[in-house]
């Protein structure tokens, strides 16, 4: 029973003392490094660099981006059961949107977690259905009727809505976040075009 008893502990403190080491090395390994360069170890893959930037992710993939010679990234997920490529170099960039964009297709595991909600439209196919989806848009988009109604919905939003939250701001001597406004005025103008539905961001500023 005492063997028995000295198993159980051995089994549980060998791991346990093991993890320790290894979260203490990486977190001192991690912090000799600039904060800006892109973290992958073996195994675990960039999950500690993620953790640690989590709260400024979008920084955070700017800053190794723009120190990176190539412009490029890879990313390696959790036991390298995931794999990606971030990449803001004009001449990729091109190269997948268009010299060679027949080969870079979205892929099952984009369709099916957004079929519910796409379906098989434009924003969720590829090849065929994908050219002759958009082919049907180019059309829709270069309609004379198409450019007047999203002028004229950009124009109303600006003038009712837009303005008054920043002259509100002005008069009052708030200080605002002007990229989070704009954010709110963009939302508000694609809801408005693709589903006629305005959300009311900036409008709930002023009410």
């Amino acid at each position: 029973m005492e063997n028995h008893t000295y198993d159980i502990l051995y089994l549980f403190i060998v791991p346990l003392s093991v993890l320790t080491f290894t979260t203490l090395f990486l977190r001192r390994h991690f912090h000799k490094r600039p904060p800006c360069h892109q973290q992958s170890y073996p195994l675990i893959g960039n999950i500690i660099a993620f953790l640690v930037n989590r709260h400024r992710f979008h920084d955070w993939v700017s800053d190794m981006l723009s120190t990176n010679p190539t412009l490029t990234l890879k990313v390696n997920g959790f036991l390298n059961l995931s794999k990606g490529i971030c990449t803001v170099d004009p001449d990729n960039i091109n190269h997948i949107l268009r010299t060679n964009f027949d080969n870079y297709i979205k892929g099952s595991r984009y369709t099916d977690v957004l079929d519910e909600l796409l379906g098989g439209g434009i924003f969720n196919s590829d090849g065929y259905v994908w050219s002759v989806q958009r082919k049907i848009a180019s059309h829709e988009f270069n309609s004379k009727s198409l450019r007047c109604f999203i002028s004229d919905t950009v124009e109303l939003q600006v003038g009712k809505w837009l303005i008054p939250r920043l002259l509100s701001a002005v008069d009052s001597g708030e200080t605002i976040d002007l990229q989070q406004v704009l954010r709110k005025f963009t939302f508000d103008n694609i809801c408005k075009v693709a589903f006629g539905v305005d959300p009311g961001n900036i409008k709930s500023h002023l009410i």
